[in-house]
């Protein structure tokens, strides 16, 4: 068990070594209540997509305070589902 969580932690260690390098911010993120609706991000990106690609990529900003719905619009391959999985990953990660 101990094995497996040591290895969770040096994950953790070389992504931020591996984003640092590509020039991408890591943060260490505020989670709020789950009663208090709050999604707040800047230059939130696909990391996925940024290890892939091997070079940095732009983020997008988030404000949606006490929103119970948000809703992601746009044209075809505008970055719709790439934001999605950004904020996902993002969820995942923290």
């Amino acid at each position: 068990m101990l094995q497996a969580e040591v290895a969770f932690y040096i994950g953790g260690v070389n992504l931020q070594e591996r984003l640092s390098a590509l020039g991408q911010p890591t943060v260490i993120p505020r989670p709020t209540a789950l009663s208090r609706r709050h999604l707040d991000c800047q230059n939130l990106f696909d990391v996925c997509l940024a290890i892939s690609m091997n070079k940095h990529i732009v983020g997008n900003d988030v404000e949606a305070h006490g929103k119970n719905l948000i809703i992601t619009t746009g044209a075809n391959q505008g970055g719709k589902s790439t934001f999605l999985r950004s904020v996902g990953v993002a969820q995942l990660m923290m």
